[in-house]
């Protein structure tokens, strides 16, 4: 791979030299990134584009998608353990942890796909399969998010945050467990 020779202030630099070595930071990888997006923002620019100008398009696409599913997986993980030490009850780890839905039933399920952040609400929430029919589940669905900003920010947080909180909340109790 050819090396080229970059010009950064004195504190960019002094800053940079400070992350430690084990925060498995790739300063090369970084800077690589930030050209890939700029290319890719004057291949946008562009009036006609080439198969090379869609390329570099896509990729600078590719690359901010990739990091935004890293940060949004990075909160989810962190959200779910917050929720499992704090707000969830033994219950509520128990049937996240079983992935049960025998409490909810499929059909109250359809509105809620497999994944979805209501789904996942109303799996853990619901707890007395007699009274399905009596229960508001989208009332219950919200209530379950509103520590994170409520059903439809948490949907629009994407599955990555989702499948992260999940995760978070059973590395927790996994943790636990045998403790309890």
């Amino acid at each position: 791979m050819p090396r080229t020779t970059i010009s950064l202030p004195q504190d960019l630099k002094d800053r940079m030299d400070a992350v430690p070595d084990d925060a498995g930071i790739s300063w090369s990888k970084e800077a690589q990134n930030c050209f890939e997006k700029v290319l890719g923002r004057l291949a946008e620019q562009k009036a006609e584009r080439s198969m090379e100008d869609v390329i570099a398009r896509l990729r600078a696409s590719k690359i901010e998608w990739m990091e935004q599913s890293s940060e949004n997986y990075d909160d989810g993980l962190a959200s779910g353990r917050e929720w499992a030490a704090n707000i969830a009850s033994y219950d509520d780890l128990y049937l996240l942890t079983m992935q049960l839905t025998m409490n909810v039933g499929e059909e109250h399920l359809e509105n809620a796909p497999t994944g979805s952040a209501k789904r996942l609400a109303l799996e853990v929430s619901v707890k007395d399969p007699e009274k399905i029919g009596e229960l508001d589940l989208d009332a219950i669905a919200e209530q379950f998010w509103q520590p994170f900003g409520g059903l439809a920010a948490v949907d629009a947080r994407g599955s990555a945050w989702l499948d992260a909180f999940e995760e978070g909340a059973k590395r927790l109790f996994d943790e636990i467990e045998d403790k309890l």
